[in-house]
């Protein structure tokens, strides 16, 4: 009886970092893992070895269990794929709009959401997944819309606004990445031109365009549509 027991403790103990441990009797226990430790190594995978390098496999061998326990918290990888860019939102610190004109407040919150996304270069083609608004309270985009309303903005044009200035953001930094791939032909005559005699750094440059952005919208409003403006200064 006692030879019994000690083959059973035997059978039942083992070593972690020289320390013996019994297990518990019966089915033997897996590292607990949740949904959010499941983001956590995905995004981890994104940021160190991109997109591509991300499976349900290598999400469990990091976190040192079998892939069909993560169908627990999700669907399949993209399932996963989705609450990464998610993740990543949560990451962007939207303001209440204060006093100050909508144009600048909407600029500002260009400019934060290109730095989250410089972040995690790796996952910005993913965050087409997680519309910016997503993560925007209602109430901040109340004050956004009665700021841009008291100063002549109809509401039929907000959302062509907002999603513009996202719509820039990603598409920014995409080319921005895609930039100095080795299958980017170079520059011709007249690109070189304009690379020589530009004076801004990409931080200047990504600033000028977002105002120009907003900027735009207001002189289309005072033309009443971007054509008519086109042709107001054609008439110039």
């Amino acid at each position: 009886m006692l030879q019994r027991e000690l083959c059973s403790c035997r059978r039942r103990t083992r070593c972690v970092r020289g320390v013996p441990i019994l297990r518990p009797r019966g089915r033997p226990v897996e590292p607990v893992i949740s949904r959010n430790s499941v983001v956590d190594e995905a995004l981890g995978i994104v940021d160190e070895e991109g997109i591509a390098a991300l499976s349900m496999r290598s999400i469990a061998k990091r976190l040192g269990v079998q892939a069909p326990s993560l169908y627990n918290h999700f669907k399949g990888r993209e399932d996963i794929l989705d609450a990464v860019a998610l993740r990543i939102l949560e990451g962007l610190q939207a303001r209440p709009l204060e006093d100050e004109p909508w144009q600048d407040w909407f600029a500002q919150a260009m400019l934060g959401y290109r730095r989250l996304l410089l972040a995690h270069p790796n996952a910005v083609p993913l965050m087409t997944r997680a519309p910016l608004a997503a993560y925007i309270s209602d109430s901040t985009f109340q004050h956004a819309a009665e700021a841009m309303q008291s100063d002549g903005v109809p509401p039929e044009l907000m959302l062509t606004i907002a999603e513009a200035a996202e719509s820039l953001v990603l598409g920014w930094v995409l080319f921005s990445s895609n930039r100095s791939s080795p299958a980017t032909p170079g520059p011709g005559p007249e690109r070189k031109l304009l690379n020589d005699t530009n004076t801004m750094d990409e931080d200047e440059r990504f600033e000028y365009a977002c105002y120009a952005l907003v900027n735009g919208f207001v002189m289309s409003l005072l033309f009443k549509g971007p054509r008519s403006s086109a042709n107001s200064f054609r008439r110039r």
